[in-house]
């Protein structure tokens, strides 16, 4: 199982066999998350212009002024925070001659770390399951994925498997058998 560590920022500039930051970027994902964000404020901003600077009740058995701009400020703040954990959401991977260690900021901010010696097997893996994130698999696998169908699938010592998603599956494969074989140079 991965443990937490902690690394100073120096740490990255050390001598990695591979290296992989992975953002949200799909535009089809930011045309849903702008309209959707887009869409709720627009409708609550528009009901307290309404109420509270035009003095106009909004629907048929309107809320009160505070309950409406309490709703108000609640909604808005889930939604754009939902919007916001999305922009800085970022998956980042790296293997040196010794481990695996990745994170998925925010929601995972120190790094775990997979030790050579805890891996069993590696595979390359295309999945195929709805959605991005933390997440499991019908099976149990943990996945970790931001975009594309494509990862690496670590099983570890006692059976348990991650599948960790990557935009460079043949380099992450060589970089994870250099580090097997021990090569240090």
């Amino acid at each position: 199982m991965s443990t937490p560590v902690h690394l100073t920022n120096n740490s990255f500039a050390m001598g990695f066999y591979f290296q992989e930051r992975q953002m949200f970027t799909q535009w089809w994902l930011w045309l849903i998350i702008g309209a959707t964000t887009l869409g709720i404020n627009s409708v609550f901003i528009y009901a307290v212009t309404q109420q509270l600077v035009l003095g106009v009740p909004v629907g048929d058995e309107p809320l009160g002024d505070e309950a409406l701009l309490i709703l108000s400020v609640m909604i808005i703040s889930v939604s754009t925070g939902l919007a916001l954990l999305f922009f800085n959401t970022v998956l980042e991977v790296r293997i040196d001659n010794r481990s695996i260690e990745y994170r998925y900021v925010p929601l995972m901010r120190t790094w775990r770390r997979i030790e050579n010696r805890g891996i069993q097997s590696v595979r390359l893996r295309r999945y195929y399951l709805a959605g991005y994130g933390i997440k499991r698999d019908f099976d149990g696998t943990r996945m970790l994925t931001v975009k594309g169908h494509d990862a690496v699938e670590l099983t570890l010592d006692g059976g348990s498997r991650l599948m960790i998603g990557t935009q460079q599956p043949e380099e992450f494969l060589a970089a994870v058998k250099k580090m097997a074989q021990g090569d240090t140079q």
